[in-house]
């Protein structure tokens, strides 16, 4: 579809850019000597290749999702958008370094601020509905419990006054006896 092929072309750019990043970096190695450039210029690894949206998986949602790719026989062909974002753990998450270096003379820098923004404006809204779930679960727990003690109340109340016309003394004592166990 057309939707798999602009996902190709983006999955391309990403490798090629890996890959020149890498072959550079390299090249500066063997130039220079070890320094302070390569706190700037780290090793590119992996993981550290995601979207402002993604965040880094884990050691065993990276085993499920090879599993799944060896299973499944899915291709990636640059080791970004496969299986789309992992909801798990989103209150953990990390940008990668390479967000935080982006020290660049290229004029789309307001672009990379104004990704860095809306970030933290999603950010900021999860945020704000983990709070929101916190005060909905909190107020969950309290109707649970105060709708144990009603229904403990209405249980007593139905062993209480359990008298059955025409009925046997047993029916009578297990009626009784079940709601006392309910209760």
């Amino acid at each position: 579809t057309r939707g798999q092929g602009v996902l190709r072309q983006i999955n391309v750019k990403i490798h090629k850019a890996k890959l020149r990043y890498r072959y550079v970096r390299h090249a500066l190695t063997r130039l220079k000597d070890h320094g302070a450039w390569e706190r700037e210029l780290r090793i590119l690894e992996e993981s550290d290749v995601r979207a402002l949206n993604e965040r880094a998986l884990t050691e065993e949602e990276a085993v499920q999702r090879k599993g799944m790719h060896d299973y499944e026989g899915i291709e990636e062909e640059g080791g970004i958008a496969a299986l789309g974002a992992v909801a798990l753990g989103e209150s953990r998450r990390t940008l990668s370094w390479i967000w935080y270096t982006a020290k660049t003379t290229d004029p789309n820098k307001a672009e990379l601020v104004e990704a860095l923004r809306v970030e933290w404006c999603k950010a900021y809204a999860r945020m704000c509905r983990w709070r929101e779930d916190v005060v909905l679960v909190e107020e969950e727990m309290r109707r649970t419990i105060e709708y144990g003690y009603w229904a403990s109340v209405e249980w007593l109340a139905r062993a209480n006054a359990r008298t059955i016309r025409g009925g046997s003394e047993e029916l009578e004592e297990g009626l009784v006896a079940y709601a006392f166990e309910q209760a």
